[in-house]
């Protein structure tokens, strides 16, 4: 029985296919990234997604720089997680009900009627100020644990308000 390889180009493929298929029209989605770079997608039926505040999650990581973020929350996470630099947030993709009986302080769970400003799977580097992946989707489908987004958010929650509390 012999393996199969997946290139990164079908991995990459795979996942703007799985990406775009949330949304209400996947060709509007393809074209949006083309034109924008990013696309509208709506949480809860293939994925959610529960935004964390920068601040939770440069305590939790230790760190304001972006590569030692990725590695933490690659490591922490083991899932797709996006941010916007400009809001200083960070989105964890997570399973499409978690919304449903999210409950982590000082975050917000993202779900059905929600839409989410996603970028290509591609952008994976900080340019401009627009959002990108902290942590990209390494395949279709592939999500963070729950359990694993709520223990971040929590510890940065802690750390950040022992930070406030000293200064």
């Amino acid at each position: 029985m012999s393996g199969v390889i997946t290139s990164a180009a079908e991995r990459l493929l795979a996942v703007e296919h799985w990406l775009a298929s949330s949304a209400l029209d996947p060709q509007r989605a393809r074209d949006e990234w083309a034109e924008r770079g990013f696309a509208l997608l709506s949480c809860g039926s293939l994925f959610s997604a529960v935004r964390i505040p920068g601040d939770f999650v440069h305590a939790a990581a230790g760190t304001h720089d972006p590569q030692g973020i990725r590695e933490y929350l690659a490591d922490a996470l083991a899932g797709p997680v996006i941010v916007d630099p400009v809001s200083q947030r960070y989105y964890a993709l997570v399973p499409a009900s978690v919304p449903l009986r999210w409950n982590v302080a000082g975050t917000v769970g993202l779900g059905q009627g929600s839409c989410l400003g996603v970028p290509h799977p591609d952008r994976t580097e900080p340019r401009h100020g627009r959002s990108y992946w902290s942590v990209p989707m390494d395949s279709a489908g592939m999500l963070c644990v729950p359990g694993d987004v709520a223990l971040v958010a929590r510890i940065g929650r802690s750390r950040h308000a022992a930070e406030e509390a000293q200064r």
